[in-house]
């Protein structure tokens, strides 16, 4: 046989043509939308997964935090059969879900409600927030009253994290998230809780 000489134009062009790889993903998934290596190996495991979380990401501009919800919630409910997949929530829900958790409007907990209730239908994550009545309890007034009943309740956790076993502040932060059935701004009941577990 003779030959075969293939023109550089042509070798370039055909790999110019291929899709991006699996690796190329990964590497792309950690550098430029900050995600982890086990969750971008997550989410390129399947090329309609990968394709379904950039879009989500892309429309909600938060990536490790849709990234993070897809893989914690969304995943166990995909099905998958050959190259095809199917999602139980379009990445446009997805995305206006995250972002409802980004801006502060419901917790990651009510997310999860949310979630579930529209999982499996069309319907828009606002409108069920809506329905449901969901909203995180950003007023300090009625947070700090509760960050002062749990401290008087709990002495001796309080007396350690006094001590410095500063690990316990989490365990307040949970007693008043589980108080207030999630809906408390846990960042506002951390500070609350510090500066009442501080006080002598």
């Amino acid at each position: 046989l003779p030959p075969l000489r293939v023109p550089e134009g042509l070798l370039a062009e055909v790999a110019a043509s291929l899709p991006e790889t699996p690796a190329a993903k990964r590497q792309r998934f950690v550098g430029e939308l900050g995600l982890s290596d086990y969750a971008a190996t997550v989410l390129t495991s399947h090329p309609r997964i990968a394709g379904y979380f950039e879009e989500a990401a892309l429309l909600s501009r938060d990536p490790v935090r849709t990234g993070n919800f897809l893989q914690s919630e969304v995943l166990g409910d995909v099905t998958t059969a050959g190259l095809e997949a199917s999602f139980p929530l379009s990445a446009r829900q997805l995305a206006e879900l995250v972002r409802l958790v980004g801006d502060g409007r419901i917790s990651g907990k009510q997310a999860k409600e949310v979630y579930s209730a529209i999982r499996g239908s069309e319907r828009a994550p606002g409108s069920i927030v809506e329905a449901l009545g969901l909203v995180v309890i950003s007023d300090a007034g009625p947070l700090r009253e509760l960050a002062r009943e749990l401290v008087a309740k709990h002495p001796s956790q309080a007396t350690s994290y006094r001590a410095g076993k500063k690990g316990l502040l989490g365990f307040f932060v949970g007693q008043l998230l589980k108080a207030t059935g999630g809906s408390a701004d846990p960042q506002l009941a951390s500070k609350l809780l510090e500066t009442e577990l501080s006080a002598s």
